[in-house]
This record gives C-alpha cells, structure tokens and sequence, in this order.
C-alpha cells in the first residue's frame, strides 16, 4: 500500500508544471521514517501517521478547487489547531463577501444583472444603485460580532447597521481605515435596547477604537456614527454612572472630502451621536464642518436616563460646526461633562448644555466660539434667554474666544462651586463694547481667579436668575488682568453678597469681602465743630473701622486735640465728623480710611 502511495506521489509531481522539467526519482521512506523524493524531504511517518511538513507548498495552475473549510491551522506561536470554518466564523472582512474598496463608486449593477441576482449573496439590498462595498460589509457583519477593515477607502451609500448584539469593528487607523460617504443617510449606526444587555443593569457592548475616518462627499450628510442603548438598564435612577458603558471607541475623524482643500461644501451634519450610553469616554474625536453652516453639531448626547453619568472628551479637535458639544439630559441631573485638551475654532456655540448638570470641567485646550462658549437651550421659564444649571463648573489653562456680539461668552444660572481659573479670555467684537465675558445669575460659592479678560464691555456680572435667587458668595481676585475692558464687574443686586478685588479713585474691595474708602478731602465745619465726609462709592456694608487724620485747617488753627466721628451719623455713604476741641464753622482738611467688613466668603 505505502510503495503504490509513493508511486503515484511521484507521478502526480512529476506530471506537475514545474519551471524547469526534471525527472523525479521514486518516493521511499528511509530508516528514520522520512519521506523523500530524491534530495527533497517531504515529510515523517511516525506510528504508521504520515505527515507531510514541506519546506514550501507551491499550487500551480489554476486547476485548485475544492472546500477547504475543514482544514485545520496552527499559528506559529499558537496551542490549538482550528478549523478554517472556525476561525472564519469569529472575525469577518468585508472583502470575505466581495467588497473592492479602492475609493471609486461600484454599485450593484456593476456586478449584478437584476436585484433578484444581487439579494442571492445580498439579501438585504433594496437597490442596485447600492454599492457593493456597503453590501459587503453589511454582510459582514451580520456574519460576525468582529469585522476587520483593511487601510483601504470604503464607498458606502447607506448605513452599515448593527442591531442587539455587541459588535467589534477593528481598524487601521484615521486616515488608514476610511469610509466615503456618497448620500445620506450613511456612516454608521449601532442600535442595542435589549433590557440589561447582559444582565438587568449592564450595557451591550461596542468597540470601535483603533481609529478610522469618515468622509463625506455631500452637504448635510446627516451622522458618521450613532449609537443608541436606550432601555438597557432595569432601574436607571439607582444604576452607578448611568449603568456601566461597554463603549469603547477613540479615535474618530468625521469630515467632508473637500476639507482638506479648505472649500468646505460638504460636511456632517452631526459627527458622533450618542443616545443613552451610560457613562463614555472619547479620546481623540476629530470633527470637521463647515463655516457658516447651521444646525450641524460635532457631538450630540441624548436621552440621559442613568443617575451619575459622565462623559469624557480627551483631546477632542472640532472645527467650524454650528455647535461643539450638545447635551440634551433631559429630566435627569447626569453627573459630568469632562472636556481636556481640546481645540476648538469656529464653533457658534462651544457647550450647549440642557438639563440639571451636577459638573463641567474644561481644562488645557484652545476655544474660539463665534458666539458663546457655553449656553443652554431656551429655558420654560423664560424663553427669551439662556441657561445652564447645575452645581460645579471648571474652566482652566484654556484660551477662550469669541468672535461676535453674543450678548454672554459664557452664561451660566444657579451654578454652585464655580471656578474659572488661569485663562485667556478675548472678545474680537467691534464697534461699541456690549458682550459680558462671564455672567453667573443666581450662582453661589464660585472663583474667577488668574484669568486675563481682554475686549469686554463687563468682565463679570452676577445677576440674580429668573426664578429671583441672588448671586451670594462670589470671589474674584485681584489676580485677573483686564485690557481694553470697560468695568471688571457690575454692580451688586441688594441683598447679594459677592467679592469682588478691584479699586479705583478713593475705593477699593478685597476678595475677602473687605470694602475700603479712602481719600483726602476738604470739609466745612458748622459752628459745632461737626462736618460730612461723603465716600467716592458707596459701601455695600456699613463701615466698622474709620480712621481719621488732620492735614490743615482753613483758616489756620491750633492742633486740635482730636477728630472723632458720630457713629450716629455713620452710613454706607458717608459718616459725620467732629474736631475737640471745637475750631469753629472753619474748613479742615483732612485725610481718612474707612473699612466695612463683610462675613467670609464660603
């Protein structure tokens, strides 16, 4: 049996194209057990196995055919040998079912006679207008819960849709994976509302992180991806962070394809959309439109269900889209919005927050917002103006910008633990100076500290809000720098009890809550010795500490023995002032500091 194995091994090789003829010797196993045709060995016969291990294994011809499926591989550095139908089944590629991906259009049509031909391999398709490179890969992924994208441009005229399950999508990088949009809509959408995913409080899972780029060719070419976990979680009000996200993705560039060109007709309408995720993170989102366009938005968060979640946007860069981040929470307080590092330029409105937000932190980056770095949708209780509310707001080592009249580059109401710190903060507005740089309606407990305002009609206000509650304990410190302002702050609301460090002729207010008045002033004295000294501004509190000095009387007179006050006649705006012993109705010149102290700021 093995000498005719040999024998016909031998003629079946001999038969063979080979790229130089040459007669084989006849095969034979030697005394180890080897297999050899002549000098070659092909293999080992070991328990009455033959194995066959070749150097090479070289097909010629085009005559191979067959199933293949069942053949078993071992990797190199591997332990357990799979079937080809096995590790086939785990990870699929669009070009497994036929994709192109070159970056040029192949409908259907190209490849298909009729729909009825084209649903064999592609049951979904409605059309043979649809290209073949979105068919491919929708099939692949209906196939598999990991599809793998070459570096290869990918022509998609619909939505690659995934449904329920946890998907991977494994990339080759921005500007290596990329995917060309041709209509809308298109991009990608993710879909998962099974009721806890896979359990009562746990999120499905979706994993796109190894980068890729999403280029549209129309205007207004609707979202590059979405994901979507409504109704996952069993108790969202008690589920921590929102219930846990199973998102993880980075690295997403959303553009049009003539960004690159600076002609910036096409563009997203929305870059990333993302519809009760419980709590996500980011990193690196790369989201390019187009200037002047309105109602695009490079990140769009919808539907906050979970208590506590959060949302974090390391390094993101977004370029002239209407509206950077847009928040919608809905009747849920959700927990944060951590935006670090981030450039953004040309945006109408950097932050437009709607809802309850416990936390805003906005750290080390680049914002030049054409209108308002942070705003809210219209508010119930006053259509006609904005509002976010919530109870911390951080913003740090950031440069802010704003390039138009927006009546507020930031406008905040009810905020609690505010802290501004270490910015540079510019208004380019021109003409007649109107825009606030900061205004905190109805916020409490906050710091502007280390910022330098540049351009402003008002630095600062602190208004109370709509609903009536007053701006109270408010600090900012000497430590901001102001150019080409008008006012470092407004003036305070009765009742309000804010700190502001700023001076001017005969007054000045610390951060502590002191209010000093000081100056020198000539004072007519009545027959009882007793005259008024008016403050250059009025205090807010009624002054405690006065301090009078003489500097000469008019006309000349012996030094008196003192001057004193009338705490009777003392006043926020000015306080009654006696010489002992009595000169006489003369004019005394005279120098004075007075202090009103105000409770520690909180």
């Amino acid at each position: 049996m093995m000498k005719r194995l040999l024998l016909a091994l031998a003629v079946y090789l001999a038969a063979s194209p080979a790229p130089a003829q040459q007669v084989l010797p006849p095969g034979q196993i030697d005394a180890s057990g080897n297999l050899k045709l002549g000098p070659v060995t092909l293999g080992k016969r070991q328990s009455g196995k033959l194995t066959i291990t070749p150097d090479t294994l070289q097909i010629l011809g085009s005559g191979s055919t067959g199933d293949a499926s069942g053949l078993s591989v071992l990797l190199s550095n591997g332990f357990t040998a799979r079937s080809l139908a096995d590790r086939f089944t785990l990870i699929r590629t669009p070009e497994d079912f036929g994709a192109i991906a070159d970056g040029q259009s192949h409908p259907l049509s190209t490849r298909f006679p009729t729909l009825a031909a084209a649903k064999v391999l592609y049951p979904f398709v409605t059309s043979l207008a649809q290209e073949i490179d979105w068919a491919a890969a929708q099939a692949a992924v209906n196939a598999a819960s990991q599809v793998s994208f070459s570096a290869r441009d990918y022509v998609f005229n619909d939505v690659l849709t995934t449904a329920d399950r946890a998907v991977t999508y494994k990339t080759q990088g921005i500007q290596q994976t990329r995917i060309i949009c041709t209509a809308k809509p298109c991009g990608i959408r993710h879909t998962d509302n099974r009721l806890g995913g896979a359990s009562a409080n746990q999120r499905g899972t979706f994993t796109m992180k190894d980068g890729v780029t999403f280029i549209t060719k129309i205007a207004d070419g609707g979202t590059a991806l979405s994901i979507d976990m409504r109704n996952q979680i069993a108790n969202p009000a008690t589920a921590v962070y929102g219930g846990p996200s199973a998102l993880d993705v980075a690295s997403i560039q959303a553009i049009g394809d003539d960004d690159f060109v600076g002609q910036g007709r096409h563009y997203w309408t929305t870059g990333v959309e993302l519809i009760d995720t419980g709590t996500v993170s980011i990193p690196d989102l790369n989201v390019m439109g187009a200037f002047t366009k309105s109602g695009t938005t490079a990140v769009k968060i919808l539907n906050i269900t979970g208590a506590n979640t959060e949302f974090w946007f390391p390094r993101a860069k977004i370029k002239y889209m209407e509206t950077a981040f847009s928040i919608d929470a809905g009747t849920r307080t959700f927990e944060g919005l951590y935006i670090y590092g981030p450039s953004i330029v040309g945006s109408r409105y950097a932050f437009d927050l709607k809802g309850v937000i416990h936390s805003i932190d906005i750290a080390g980056g680049h914002i030049d917002a054409n209108d308002s770095v942070l705003r809210a949708a219209a508010s119930s209780r006053n259509s006609g103006a904005w509002f976010v509310r919530g109870n911390y707001l951080q913003l740090s080592n950031q440069y802010l910008g704003s390039f138009s009249s927006g009546a507020r580059l930031f406008d905040v109401d009810g905020v609690v633990h505010m802290k501004v710190v270490n910015n540079h903060i510019v208004s380019f507005e021109t003409g007649t100076k109107t825009q606030i740089g900061f205004s905190g309606a109805g916020t409490s407990k906050s710091l502007i500290d280390g910022n330098s305002w540049i351009g402003f009609a008002k630095a600062t206000a602190w208004p109370a809000n709509a609903a009536g509650t007053l701006a109270t304990r408010n600090r900012v410190t000497g430590s901001n720098i102001y150019e080409n302002t008008t006012a470092i702050s407004d003036e305070p609301v009765s009742g309000s009890t804010n700190y502001i460090e700023r001076s001017g002729t005969g007054w000045a207010e610390r951060v502590n809550g002191e209010e000093i008045r000081f100056g020198t002033v000539k004072v007519t004295l009545d027959a009882s010795g007793a005259g008024v000294v008016a403050f250059t501004k009025q205090l807010k509190g009624m002054p405690d500490i006065i301090k009078i000095t003489n500097a000469a009387f008019t006309p000349a007179a012996a030094n008196p023995a003192a001057f004193i006050y009338n705490a009777a006649g003392v006043s926020r705006e000015s306080f009654v002032v006696a010489v002992v012993p009595n000169p006489g109705a003369v004019t005394v010149t005279l120098s004075y500091e007075a202090v009103a102290r105000a409770a520690t700021p909180q």
